[in-house]
């Protein structure tokens, strides 16, 4: 505590925890002049000591108190988040689906749906918006209120995928990046129309076998170019066949304190391991190998998402 008009100090009393100096006491002169005796000493020692560790305590209650409201509005936000994501999950239209869904802090900036677009068309979506926490989930809702808009006018892939694009560069100019995979499966003709602006390949496996290359086509991220056109391709399906779509939270867990990832290669270790069971089956065995590692090797949100065509 400093004294205006009074620079004559008499004593500084080093304050130390663990041998090291974290702060100094001043003590000023006394009114008549006297020295301090050494009783006077040992005490401005111990009252230097409990001093620091008042404003220690204060400190950290403060800090306790920030980290309380963050985490409560997180919740408050996990809350809101939960309503935007699929609860029911579409039957009659040719395949079954399951999915499993990780927030990395509660909120999520992966994205994922899928809607009913008539009797034999169903829309899939997964995408994944740059960084994690309430800024991503922030925009992930207004990316999924445009996406919900567009399926009402009966907008095209194409025409989605533009109307997003817009958004995101004309609101923030590259500084905010979306990776999307949206496929429009027609249970008809078995062939889904996709188009994938930066995101994951989806893993086909056929016959106990991964086809790696019957997604080639991709086109940028969305936000990182305006005049991106963004064109829809064709695939075929079998009956049989397993379509995974994922976000890269999974592939970046590291399997190593040298910091390698698992890859890729871990989950379709998993849907091979478990050739012979359900969509649902499958992802629920992910899910449970995914609560296996620790803690800290899990750096980002995941997302996953599991089809069998009928």
């Amino acid at each position: 505590f400093e004294r205006e008009g009074d620079d004559e100090v008499d004593l500084l009393i080093p304050v130390k925890e663990n041998d090291t100096v974290i702060g100094v006491l001043k003590v000023w002169r006394k009114k008549d002049g006297s020295t301090f005796h050494e009783s006077e000493i040992q005490f401005l020692q111990s009252a230097s000591v409990l001093l620091y560790h008042l404003i220690e305590n204060e400190i950290l209650y403060m800090e306790y108190s920030e980290n309380r409201r963050y985490e409560k509005e997180l919740d408050a936000a996990s809350y809101v988040q939960m309503r935007l994501f699929p609860r029911l999950i579409p039957v009659g239209k040719g395949f079954s689906c399951s999915y499993f869904s990780r927030p990395f802090i509660k909120v999520t900036g992966d994205y994922f749906d899928f809607v009913s677009l008539d009797d034999d068309r169903t829309l899939f979506a997964m995408g994944d918006v740059a960084g994690h926490g309430l800024s991503a989930a922030t925009l992930l809702a207004v990316t999924d209120h445009i996406i919900a808009a567009c399926v009402r006018e009966r907008k095209n892939l194409s025409q989605i995928f533009t109307e997003l694009n817009n958004f995101f560069t004309s609101r923030y100019r590259g500084t905010e990046i979306m990776t999307l995979f949206m496929m429009v499966y027609d249970r008809r003709s078995r062939r889904g129309e996709y188009i994938n602006a930066g995101h994951c390949l989806p893993i086909l496996i056929r016959s106990g076998q991964v086809m790696r290359n019957l997604f080639p086509d991709r086109s940028l991220v969305l936000g990182a170019n305006q005049h991106e056109e963004y064109r829809p391709s064709l695939v075929g399906f079998l009956p049989g066949d397993d379509i995974v779509l994922y976000t890269d939270g999974i592939v970046e867990i590291q399997k190593d304190q040298q910091g390698n990832n698992v890859g890729d290669i871990f989950l379709i270790d998993v849907m091979l391991g478990a050739a012979d069971e359900s969509i649902e089956e499958k992802i629920g065995l992910l899910s449970r190998r995914l609560e296996q590692f620790p803690r800290n090797s899990i750096l980002d949100d995941i997302t996953v998402l599991g089809l069998r065509i009928d």
